[in-house]
């Protein structure tokens, strides 16, 4: 029968103290049921628990798991650390004092313990009130003790339970960022840093989480103060995230005192992270807030949600943020969508970053950074353009932005999304091309006189082209078992493996009945639909004779003929861009129009280029075709050949 004094384990806290997968632990209670070995039966069915010291027998015995210090360090996985959750506040002020004190608390003396506080100044995140309450809990400083052994110091357990209030069930869990995240969020902040130190002023629970990243990041000589506001609202877990800070000797010190002591020579580098917004008034007035706030000296860096602040849906309230009147523009120097999969529980969720700042500037430094990759070097590049946009000492123009674009702040915070234009790169000359032009002909252009004139760029957004300019259409979900080779009275499919090689294109088809049972809403293309895919990079096509189904997760893009733009798409300039794109998210795309004049010369074109492709494919079927049987009949002995060396010759 289970004991008080008894540590248990979940199946989730054997893989932690073991460091293996979860579907791990289940593969030993199989694997070990019935053998010399077996793994421990649980002692309790429901909740499904584990006597921790049999566990971390069995794994001392059998040399399964991947950490030898897996008896020292049980009590952060175990039911001891969940007893030591229920009283949070209590358990991270003990802990902190044990990491200051080094020493344990079970046979301390109060009095003195308490003394330790302001020798070591961290009165603003624990009053000697609090600690004595704490101490008084015997129960509680034996817990603290045993947790920090585990860990090794205090601090390092304090550290173990801030974390878990961002694990899925925790109270956090909703501002949880991935590591690659909190990687490219602390780099870029500690870019800004290192380049003009500010005191560090978090507001809301989100960016106590941030900051606490940004302390196990920074380097040990970077200890800037960090301000602390009163809330009526805070929270236990806030505290400990507090806590966590200062055990890392990081000076936190009252926001209220900052006006009038320091904020004539240093400034502060105030930071908001809210990625879970359930009120977007209650968004924009936090922003709002912290604007009103900011000083000549100071940055606001703010993470969120990507389409409350660069997509359409919140261009209406975010454009009263940052346009509130006609005299007025928010410093706002940085603005980009951020690349997919940083929020760790927000399954899809995009976020974006704004950095406010540098009052006196009129430019604005738009990151295209939504399929941009998040390797170190990608990430050090992010941070140096925040860096920039937000110095007073280093020149905007001399910098080489690789992701980014600086605009007029007054008139790119008027468009309805805040995303970059196109980098169109060095311009090419017009005589140049002509000469590579004439280089390539290979006699397409019979008949059409090329000649050189001015440039004129006309991209539009790919949201921007769906409003007039073409259609977007998802293809059908067709289950591979229904597609064979084409039939007399099938309709052929085209999927991502027809877009990525045209060759192909034929081999696959569907019945016609079939494909209204399994897929009633799919659309056949037309004449002129430009396919592409986007998963596992861009490409596309363009179908020049339509009546295909579409197989998800290729899509159609179809242009349309509309006699009032003097600017139109045309299907082989879309193609081309697509598959150009660096890529998948959508919002980002930019893609050409032509000009109404210049429509025939490139429909006549493409419709020459297709010729030649096609029958240029044909010529390689047919070459495949030669190649199997002549090899099938030849090495079976159907078929024999004498190779004549005079005609070997003429035939290559």
């Amino acid at each position: 029968m289970q004991t008080m004094t008894m540590q248990t384990l979940t199946m989730q806290g054997i893989a932690q103290l073991a460091r293996v997968k979860r579907p791990v632990v289940s593969m030993w209670r199989a694997r070990f049921a019935s053998s010399d070995q077996q793994f421990p039966a649980p002692v309790n069915e429901s909740p499904l628990q584990f006597d921790a010291r049999m566990v971390i027998q069995w794994l001392r015995e059998t040399g399964h798991g991947n950490n030898i210090d897996a008896e020292i360090e049980s009590p952060l996985h175990s039911s001891a650390f969940e007893r030591v959750m229920q009283d949070v506040e209590g358990a991270s002020a003990l802990l902190l004092l044990h990491h200051i004190t080094g020493e344990p608390l079970a046979e301390s003396d109060p009095i003195d313990t308490v003394l330790a506080i302001d020798a070591h100044a961290i009165g603003s995140v624990l009053d000697p009130a609090t600690a004595f309450d704490a101490l008084g809990d015997v129960a509680l400083r034996e817990a603290v003790d045993e947790l920090a052994e585990a860990a090794y110091s205090g601090g390092s357990a304090l550290q173990h339970v801030v974390d878990s209030l961002i694990a899925p069930s925790g109270p956090w869990a909703g501002e949880a960022l991935t590591q690659t995240g909190e990687d490219l969020l602390t780099t870029a902040i500690i870019e800004v840093q290192r380049a003009e130190p500010r005191e560090i002023a978090p507001s809301g629970s989100g960016s106590l989480l941030l900051m606490n990243a940004l302390a196990k990041r920074a380097d040990e000589r970077e200890r800037w103060t960090v301000r602390r506001r009163e809330s009526s609202t805070e929270r236990s877990c806030d505290q400990a995230a507090w806590r966590s800070i200062a055990a890392q000797e990081f000076p936190i010190e009252p926001y209220t005192d900052i006006h009038g002591n320091v904020a004539a020579t240093t400034g502060v580098f105030h930071i908001m992270q809210w990625l879970s917004v359930s009120s977007d008034v209650e968004f924009f007035d936090h922003v709002e807030d912290l604007l009103m706030d900011l000083s000549e000296l100071d940055v606001l860096l703010v993470v969120g949600p990507a389409n409350l602040m660069t997509d359409r849906h919140g261009a209406s309230r975010r454009r009263r943020l940052l346009l509130p009147s006609e005299s007025y523009t928010a410093p706002l120097r940085y603005v980009a969508r951020l690349p997919k999969g940083l929020s760790r529980f927000g399954g899809r969720r995009r976020l974006a970053l704004w950095v406010f700042g540098r009052p006196s500037s009129t430019w604005t430094v738009v990151g295209s950074h939504s399929d941009t990759r998040t390797d170190v070097a990608a990430r050090e590049a992010i941070a140096a353009d925040i860096a920039t946009a937000v110095s007073n000492t280093i020149d905007l123009y001399a910098h080489a932005f690789r992701t980014s674009t600086v605009l007029k702040s007054d008139v790119f915070l008027r468009q309805s999304t805040l995303t970059a234009p196109p980098t169109t790169g060095v311009p090419v000359d017009g005589g140049e091309r002509l000469a590579r032009v004439w280089e390539l002909d290979r006699g397409l252009l019979d008949g059409i006189d090329v000649s050189v004139a001015d440039s004129q760029s006309g991209h539009v957004t790919f949201a921007r082209a769906l409003r007039g300019l073409g259609r977007d259409l998802a293809g059908a979900r067709i289950p591979d078992q229904h597609l064979a080779v084409p039939q007399t009275g099938w309709v052929k499919v085209i999927g991502s493996n027809e877009v990525r090689d045209p060759m192909l294109l034929g081999r696959r088809g569907i019945d016609r009945l079939t494909l209204e049972e399994v897929a009633p809403r799919s659309t056949l293309t037309e004449p002129g639909d430009v396919v592409y895919v986007t998963v596992g990079g861009c490409d596309a096509f363009v179908d020049h004779d339509g009546g295909h189904a579409v197989a998800t997760p290729a899509r159609i893009f179809r242009c349309k003929d509309d006699a009032s733009h003097d600017r139109r798409l045309v299907p082989a300039v879309v193609a081309a861009n697509i598959a150009s794109q660096p890529g998948s998210d959508r919002s980002t795309w930019q893609l050409q129009t032509v000009p109404v004049d210049a429509v025939p010369a490139i429909t006549e074109i493409a419709r020459r280029v297709a010729a030649r492709k096609k029958s240029l494919i044909n010529e390689l079927r047919a070459l495949e075709a030669l190649d199997t049987e002549l090899a099938e009949g030849l090495s079976t002995g159907s078929l024999t050949a004498t190779v004549h060396t005079s005609r070997t010759t003429k035939a290559e």
